[in-house]
């Protein structure tokens, strides 16, 4: 059995079902189990193809879950395609390799999940959540007047998303390049020496530990998910501002890649075709007025989106919560606030949103 579930932003799979369905697997030599989850986007087909035990193919297309109530009680439909036909073997065939292509696939948002350690890094991650979140999501969902159907909401998807070509393994999203805001570039802003405690806008030393790159921006509307437009559940990590200036907060577009995290495990990747790399990384994560929660966070190494308005290669995803909590934020949430990526010499990470400019804005990347 290969099985495709979708954990979206907006209602996402819990820890409870992905571990009883893991363990229905359990056993089977020829069983997977894949989680996908895109930024900006629903994955939300609803497609079973079975054989039956004198070999005969069968598949259902249509609206409906595969749960109790969508075959119980909602009103639903679909076709059901049976082999045996001129019609039907070719359609089935190929809906057998569009669901068991998955399985192989190695990409951004694409989850193989084969120990109980996988769906633990998906907790972590905030890819699944827990029951409770669950309920307590929708509850908030629903008090606030968003709805819950279809699992979405208007303005999700950016304009030029689309799914993996079912062609080729190695596909991935489409990304707009942003615009990057001119912020700061001539108010002369000094760096200065670094204190030996971090200033306002950075995360603070834990004991024992010193402070060896530093990354910021002012926040857009974009990297917080309050562009409906174009929700993309990233935040880019771009150059700032014109070589030369103050603005600027690394020498180089491959500066997050190459200095900050050089040594970190990239996995090679390819985004619309182009090489890429990924990482994951847990790195702690404040919001103001909340307190530090560890999020394992995949960042994403791009050097093809430079090409247009060279201004990023890297960028790191939101997981499922932090794109809600972004997303839900009052008004217009963080857009206007600074955020601030700090590196240790310990290899710990931190992502620090706050209303304050950080000082300094910039170190150890090479401006």
């Amino acid at each position: 059995m290969n099985l495709v579930l979708g954990s979206n932003g907006s209602d996402p799979l819990t820890v409870q079902d992905l571990r009883a369905t893991f363990e229905l697997l359990q056993g089977g030599e020829h069983s997977h189990l894949t989680v996908v989850t895109y930024s900006g986007a629903l994955f939300h087909p609803k497609v079973a193809q079975i054989v039956d035990a004198a070999g005969t193919a069968h598949a259902i297309v249509g609206s409906a879950n595969l749960t109790e109530q969508a075959f119980g009680k909602h009103v639903e439909a679909w076709i059901e395609l049976d082999a045996g036909h001129a019609l039907t073997d070719e359609p089935l065939r190929d809906i057998a390799l569009a669901i068991d292509r998955w399985h192989g696939v190695n990409e951004v948002g694409v989850y193989q999940i084969r120990s109980a350690d996988d769906i633990a890094g998906l907790l972590a991650g905030g890819i699944i959540v827990d029951e409770a979140a669950r309920r307590a999501r929708l509850a908030a969902a629903r008090n606030a007047g968003e709805g819950i159907a279809g699992g979405g909401r208007r303005g999700t998807r950016p304009v030029r998303w689309r799914a993996p070509d079912a062609e080729e393994e190695d596909a991935g999203e489409v990304i707009d390049a942003e615009v990057e805001e001119p912020l700061d570039e001539d108010e002369g802003e000094e760096v200065g020496e670094l204190a030996p405690v971090a200033a306002a806008g950075g995360a603070l030393p834990a004991p024992g530990r010193v402070l060896t790159h530093r990354w910021s921006k002012r926040l857009s509307a974009s990297d917080v998910n309050k562009n409906d437009q174009n929700e993309r559940n990233l935040i880019s990590l771009g150059v700032g501002g014109r070589e030369g200036t103050t603005a600027r907060v690394m020498r180089d577009m491959n500066d997050i890649r190459d200095r900050m995290m050089a040594g970190e495990a990239w996995q090679a990747i390819r985004i619309s075709g182009e090489a890429s790399e990924t990482t994951t990384l847990g790195i702690e994560v404040r919001l103001p007025g909340e307190p530090m929660n560890i999020h394992r966070l995949q960042v994403v190494h791009a050097p093809h989106r430079g090409a247009g308005q060279a201004n990023y290669h890297t960028s790191i995803r939101w997981d499922a919560d932090l794109a809600e909590r972004l997303r839900t934020a009052p008004g217009r949430g963080f857009v206007g606030h600074w955020a601030t990526l700090d590196r240790f010499d310990t290899g710990e990470y931190a992502l620090t949103i706050t209303p304050e400019r950080p000082n300094p804005r910039t170190f150890g990347m090479g401006v």
